[in-house]
């Protein structure tokens, strides 16, 4: 299958695409001017490697919670690749992502997902793969950090991006195993592939996440 996978939630997105087997992948340098890295990317591969985008099968972008920045991009650049057929569009929230690359690579499955989401506040979930299927035990929701503490209890397992994890590490202050995992977009692809095919076990749309602070929160800036 050929898939485009485009993650914008992190402080620098990346991009991948898998054509007729092959993976082409790139990292942006810096947190700003990322869609014009991106893009440059995308011109540069579908020249140079003679990709056509009418064959892309899949293209997923991860939809948040993260950097709103780059949940736009990723989702403007999904938007327009499949124009023609909006089927082919994946959108991935990321404390989901970040459950299944944990699953994945550390073979755990019960635990929760956190994310700084800065101004004393944190993004957090929880997951559960003991039935092989991807179940939430919380919707995810933007809390604040006592919140976030009174949630977790002793040596529970507790997810966060490589990026975030000394952030929360020095925001629970209970002893949890506390794992990071790179977000990345090469590594999103394979589960990208599932969504297409419908193999993830799990409905995004019925997830009723809270993300949005109260308009008190802003008179802090």
């Amino acid at each position: 299958m050929n898939q485009i996978f485009i993650e914008g939630t992190n402080n620098r997105a990346s991009v991948a695409i898998k054509f007729d087997g092959q993976v082409y992948n790139y990292q942006c340098s810096k947190g700003h001017n990322q869609l014009e890295e991106i893009i440059f990317f995308f011109k540069t591969k579908v020249t140079q490697y003679k990709i056509n985008l009418n064959l892309i099968n899949a293209i997923g972008y991860t939809s948040g919670p993260g950097s709103f920045t780059g949940i736009r991009m990723g989702m403007m650049i999904s938007q327009g690749l499949g124009f023609d057929d909006p089927s082919k569009i994946f959108p991935l929230p990321s404390l989901s992502a970040l459950a299944l690359l944990a699953h994945q690579q550390f073979n755990i499955d019960k635990f929760y997902v956190a994310r700084n989401a800065f101004m004393g506040e944190y993004f957090f979930g929880g997951f559960d793969f003991s039935g092989r299927l991807l179940e939430k035990t919380m919707n995810s929701k933007l809390v604040s950090l006592r919140e976030l503490s009174d949630s977790l209890s002793d040596n529970l397992l507790v997810v966060t991006p490589k990026e975030e994890l000394e952030a929360i590490e020095l925001a629970i202050s209970k002893p949890c195993k506390i794992y990071g995992i790179e977000l990345d977009a090469k590594l999103l692809l394979p589960i990208l592939d599932q969504m297409a095919k419908g193999e993830c076990g799990f409905i995004f749309s019925a997830d009723k996440t809270s993300y949005l602070r109260d308009e008190e929160a802003w008179d802090t800036w």
